[in-house]
Parts: structure tokens; C-alpha cells; sequence
């Protein structure tokens, strides 16, 4: 290889492995779970509905956001890959958070939750 060939490729794995870092970095706040206690007090662990989703940290739901109804916790699951893992996931929600506390869902819309006491 020549050694413009040579830099060229070193400059490409440095551009791609600041790219990764740019998504999956520090500041993302996408973190592996295996349970909601995993995540920050404000996030819970969530599973998305596609094949072989991984679970992720996310934040709870705010106020005016989508929720689902009745969204409860799957207190245990397991979650199979084609490589062989299988993953016991513990208090995990599918395939958003619920409402922040104080919040409630009404009609697919968290709204304040009239009947909570903020101590």
C-alpha cells in the first residue's frame, strides 16, 4: 500500500471512530439496561417492539408527551438473539417509559395527575 493509501485509511478509522463516539459517547444517555434501576432516577428501562431490539435508557414521559395507557412494568422477560445471548430483564417497560411522576396518561397525553401530593 502507498502511503497515501496508508493515510487515507488511518484518517478514515479516526473520522468513523469519532462518529462513534459522537453517538454512543458519554453524553448519550442510552445506556444497556437490564432493568429501570440501571437508568438515571428521571429514565426507565425500555424494550422497542422491533426484532431483536436492544433495551435502552429513556427518559420518562413529560408533560404533553405521548404515553400509553396502562403502560406497567414487565416485572421479568427474557429477550433471545441470534447469537445466542439471552438477556433476564427485570421492571422494563415496552416500548416507551411511562409518565414522569406527578404525571398521569389520560387519553394517550400525560397530563398533571390531580390526585398527587408532590412531597
Amino acid at each position: 500500500m502507498s502511503k497515501v493509501a496508508n493515510l487515507c485509511a488511518i484518517f478514515a478509522t479516526l473520522v468513523l471512530n469519532c462518529a462513534f463516539a459522537e453517538v454512543y459517547g458519554p453524553d448519550n444517555r442510552s445506556y444497556e439496561c437490564f432493568s429501570s434501576s440501571d437508568c438515571f432516577p428521571d429514565e426507565c428501562c425500555t424494550l422497542g417492539m422491533h426484532r431483536y431490539a436492544y433495551p435502552t435508557c429513556n427518559e420518562l414521559r413529560g408533560l404533553g408527551s405521548s404515553c400509553r395507557p396502562d403502560n406497567d412494568a414487565i416485572t421479568f422477560t427474557q429477550a433471545y438473539y441470534p447469537d445466542g445471548t439471552t438477556l433476564n430483564l427485570t421492571n422494563i417497560y415496552t416500548p416507551i417509559c411511562p409518565c414522569s411522576s406527578g404525571l398521569v396518561c389520560r387519553h394517550g397525553v400525560c397530563e398533571l395527575d390531580q390526585n398527587y401530593i408532590r412531597k
